[in-house]
């Protein structure tokens, strides 16, 4: 179950402010269905190409975003927490430097490089208080026949206090 994370409208200073403080115990916690995570990656590499190029957004610690870059030409990963990415970069090596571009961004902000081939958010979208205003963004920047990849938990008819984990 995600931990709780504040849905306030005025800004994201206060998402922002509590993934910052989640991040290093986000970190450290081990994926819960190593299998169910292997079989999202393998539909999202049967999707992609080598010579694609990826927008992740609200990648957390980079850890797909590393897995992805593997069969792409670069992925751009970014994240709301600028501990999240802190952590991420730090975790970088080599082939992640050379791979992948780690930045701090909101969920519905334009990057540079865009258009993208594909565009993924991995159990994001439950998190944002105003997803058309992402879907708009990611419209945008993916290029005509691309890609937006997705996988999130629906939470509008759970019991309240589900909604609010």
């Amino acid at each position: 179950m995600q931990d709780p994370v504040p849905r306030s409208k005025e800004n994201n200073m206060s998402a922002q402010a509590f993934w910052d403080r989640q991040a290093i115990k986000y970190a450290k916690k081990p994926i819960a269905d190593l299998t169910a995570y292997e079989e999202k990656l393998q539909r999202i590499r049967s999707v992609l190409r080598p010579t694609d190029r990826i927008l992740e957004i609200g990648c957390g610690t980079g850890g797909t975003a590393r897995k992805i870059a593997t069969g792409v030409a670069h992925v751009t990963a970014t994240d709301l927490s600028a501990e999240m990415i802190r952590i991420a970069r730090s975790r970088s090596d080599e082939f992640t430097v050379k791979k992948i571009e780690i930045l701090q961004a909101e969920a519905s902000q334009e990057v540079s490089g865009y258009p993208f081939d594909a565009i993924c958010a991995f159990s994001l979208l439950h998190l944002v208080d105003d997803i058309p205003n992402v879907l708009d963004a990611v419209y945008r920047q993916v290029k005509p026949g691309g890609h937006f990849l997705s996988k999130t938990v629906c939470l509008k008819d759970s019991s309240r206090w589900i909604q609010v984990m």
